[in-house]
């Protein structure tokens, strides 16, 4: 497969093409850069405390003048050594959000052509000019973004270019809310074939056919009745029904992969260094004030649910007679993630993303758009894949 994906700044872009020229920029996320300059202020403040700090072996109280009998400081790690690690990720955090700050893309499509400018922090600006013409399609894909621990789905409205740096973003979102019709109407408006990478490979699709509904598309293919029953079900899938007609599909497994390694590891480092900051309380009070301590005790502690949390998260599936639900079940608590009435449905695809290697599930109307089984292998897919299908022909 051609590495066709390119990197755009944004994670929330839309170039209105209701003006003309339309003009829009592709940058960085101002309140991320912000939140990112507060945590190198936070490291460089630390750095700063542990340099600066006094031994607290010789702390002498303001009022009475009397040296205080604290606890020897011994610890593996030299205040010097620890202030200098901080100060040092700190100007690491202060160079990465100012290139992110300066960096940016200057968009402007005016009828017939594109005109782009990109600047790069340390380099000159970059512009071409491409007609419309040279464009493949519009494109919808998924793009898995992670910031530290966080993980969040983007999605992404593009005009396909053979040469990924001049492939123009039209659409971004973190959300998932009206993308297909998103993707639709700029299909529409450039006249352009809809595109979207499967387990298959690029499919094209006609714009004026997306409005069609999944159910009615199914039910032209003329499956044979048991065309299901040939499939085999995935051990760690639960597919329990009720006497009401509805089921319940459940992913019981927890796919370990780099993400979730990051989550385990992030559970052990911060609990180790939370439970050894606890035992040494006496002598860290000695060196920071206790808000500081306390403050940093409820990040780490968020942290470490956050990643519990991620680690143990599954997806359930329920059919009901005319609707499709879908529920994030982390340990006790589930919570629905949306729903949608079967014939909304648009489409039910394998989407590829391509920043991972791996694909997911997407059940999508108009408005809405569930996206489950995300580390599941292809051949589990397709078998949820034809489940939906066999209860979409058989409602």
């Amino acid at each position: 497969m051609l590495n066709i994906d390119p990197r755009h700044y944004s994670y929330n872009f839309m170039l209105n093409i209701n003006r003309e020229p339309a003009r829009a920029t592709d940058r960085f996320s101002r309140p991320l850069l912000i939140l990112s300059f507060f945590f190198g202020l936070l490291f460089a403040f630390l750095g700063g405390a542990c340099l600066l700090n006094i031994s607290p072996e010789n702390i002498t109280n303001s009022k009475t003048g009397i040296t205080l009998n604290i606890l020897p400081f011994n610890t593996l790690i030299s205040p010097e050594f620890l202030g200098i690690l901080s100060l040092c990720i700190a100007l690491g955090i202060f160079y990465a959000v100012f290139t992110r700050f300066v960096r940016h893309k200057d968009i402007t499509f005016t009828g017939d052509k594109f005109l782009v400018t990109d600047y790069r922090f340390g380099h000159a600006p970059c512009s071409f000019e491409e007609p419309l013409y040279n464009y493949l399609g519009v494109r919808l894909r998924v793009e898995f973004y992670q910031f530290g621990i966080l993980t969040k789905n983007k999605f992404i409205i593009e005009l396909l270019h053979k040469d990924p740096e001049k492939t123009i973003p039209l659409y971004i979102s973190m959300s998932s809310r009206s993308i297909r019709r998103h993707w639709k109407e700029y299909a529409q408006f450039f006249k352009m074939p809809a595109l979207k990478i499967s387990d298959k490979g690029m499919v094209s699709y006609n714009a004026k056919n997306l409005e069609r509904s999944y159910k009615a598309n199914a039910e032209e293919w003329h499956l044979p009745k048991n065309f299901f029953a040939g499939w085999e079900k995935p051990s760690y899938i639960v597919l329990r029904s009720r006497q009401s007609g509805e089921k319940m599909i459940k992913i019981r497994k927890v796919f370990f992969d780099i993400y979730n390694a990051l989550a385990t590891l992030a559970i052990i480092l911060l609990g180790s260094l939370a439970a050894y900051a606890l035992m040494m309380k006496d002598i860290v009070l000695a060196h920071i004030p206790f808000y500081i301590f306390a403050t940093c005790l409820c990040a780490v502690a968020a942290v470490i649910i956050y990643s519990a949390l991620t680690l143990f998260s599954s997806d359930i599936i329920i059919l009901a007679k005319n609707k499709i639900i879908l529920f994030k079940k982390t340990l006790f608590v589930r919570t629905c993630r949306g729903i949608i009435h079967i014939p909304d449905i648009k489409g039910v695809d394998i989407n590829y993303v391509a920043n991972l290697d791996r694909y997911c599930l997407a059940v999508v109307s108009n408005q809405e758009t569930l996206i489950f089984g995300q580390k599941m292998p292809v051949k589990d897919l397709r078998w949820l894949r034809a489940l939906l299908i066999n209860e979409f022909v058989g409602n």
